[in-house]
């Protein structure tokens, strides 16, 4: 009985992961451990042009409870955070 749990589980585990949203949730994990290549542009509310760009190997972010948003460049060893209006690319 054991043995068909098991078989059925990992079965399971093999058909997920070939989801997109099981895919994007393992990108997410390894994105918030290590960090990934993005780039993120700072815009203020009065124009379109960015104030400024931040780029890094291993940036992560996060959003903190009073609507401010932190990232973490960790190649550089910095720390912006910000309540502007922002835009993540993944390189």
């Amino acid at each position: 009985m054991k043995y068909i749990s098991l078989l059925l589980g990992v079965a399971a585990l093999l058909m997920l992961s070939g989801c997109e949203s099981f895919q994007k949730d393992m990108y997410d994990k390894k994105a918030d451990a290590i960090g990934t290549e993005r780039t993120v542009s700072i815009y203020n509310y009065y124009s379109d042009k960015p104030l400024k760009v931040f780029s890094d190997s291993k940036m992560r972010f996060d959003r903190n409870p009073d609507g401010t948003v932190s990232f973490w460049l960790g190649s550089k060893n910095k720390k912006i955070t910000t309540n502007g209006i922002y835009i993540i690319e993944d390189n």
